[in-house]
């Protein structure tokens, strides 16, 4: 038993660091590929893929302000 929970416990501190702890360098990855759509919009109307594409960093990028906020 507690051999298991010791395996637990260090899968969960690789999920967080994994998932959890990378939150800012997704955070800084999604808004550098924003701001290439926003500059790709000046020029050209957004293709289907890349409007689809901007709205789901749009909802990422939410889902990781908030959890960011309550770390």
């Amino acid at each position: 038993m507690v051999l298991a929970l010791k395996l637990l416990k260090e899968r969960c501190k690789q999920w967080s660091k994994d998932d959890v702890g990378n939150t800012y360098n997704q955070i800084k990855e999604l808004e550098l590929e924003a701001d290439s759509l926003d500059h790709k919009k000046k020029y050209r109307d957004l293709s289907v893929i890349d409007l689809i594409r901007r709205n789901n960093i749009a909802s990422r990028l939410k889902t990781l302000y908030r959890v960011q906020e309550s770390a």
